[in-house]
């Protein structure tokens, strides 16, 4: 999965060993390559927490 590939790459180049958060600027393949992994991991309706923040997954269909 893009993510999986990704994370070692982050560390190497800048320390990251962890993603915290996906922020898609819009909805092409180049820009949600890793949404698929994130989906698997965060079901849609479940909520869960970030820090001090909680979110709940859904799905947007649609170009906007």
């Amino acid at each position: 999965m893009f993510i999986d590939h990704l994370t070692p790459r982050l560390e190497a180049e800048t320390g990251i060993t962890d993603v915290e958060w996906f922020l898609p600027s819009h909805y092409h393949d180049d820009h949600l390559a890793g949404l698929p992994t994130l989906q698997v991991k965060f079901r849609r309706d479940e909520i869960f927490s970030w820090r001090d923040f909680q979110f709940r997954m859904e799905q947007f269909p649609g170009q906007t």
